[in-house]
């Protein structure tokens, strides 16, 4: 075999390869099963209430959380919704903000939606960990959350 028959042969694998990869994502995002790693973790509890308990104050809305309650040490499957991690963090019967270290920014999980395993290390902390591998420590807000303006 010459030059270009090895060069088409080398194509061929590369586009095999690419369609096999392809495919497999897609079926995995219409099965609903994410990315392997988050197969097999436990699902969020279903809520408490089905809407958020809210009041209008001068300095915004003040929301109440209405998340169950969560088993500390468990790693759950969790979805930041549409508008990331540092918008309205409900979980373990709270509100949770997120941190990054002073001088570093902050990925794009918490801005934007996200799969990523969630697990409560003690009553206070929480540890988010992306399925692109980014992590970021979470501490309990104490009470409700009084929010301006909405998430876009």
């Amino acid at each position: 075999m010459g030059e270009k028959g090895s060069r088409r042969g080398l194509l061929l694998v590369v586009a095999i390869v690419v369609i096999a990869v392809v495919l497999g994502v897609t079926y995995l995002r219409a099965s609903g099963e994410g990315p392997p790693f988050l197969s097999g973790l436990e699902p969020m509890p279903e809520p408490v209430r089905e809407d958020y308990r809210s009041a209008e104050t001068v300095d915004g809305t003040k929301y109440w959380p209405r998340s169950a309650p969560l088993t500390e040490g468990v790693q759950y499957h969790y979805n930041t919704g549409h508008c990331g991690l540092e918008w309205m963090t409900d979980f373990g019967g709270s509100f949770w903000t997120p941190h990054v270290d002073e001088g570093e920014r902050p990925p794009d999980f918490f801005i934007n939606e996200d799969e990523g395993t969630l697990t409560v290390i003690s009553p206070n902390r929480a540890i988010y960990r992306s399925a692109d591998g980014g992590s970021a420590l979470l501490t309990r807000h104490e009470g409700p959350l009084v929010v301006e303006g909405a998430c876009a």
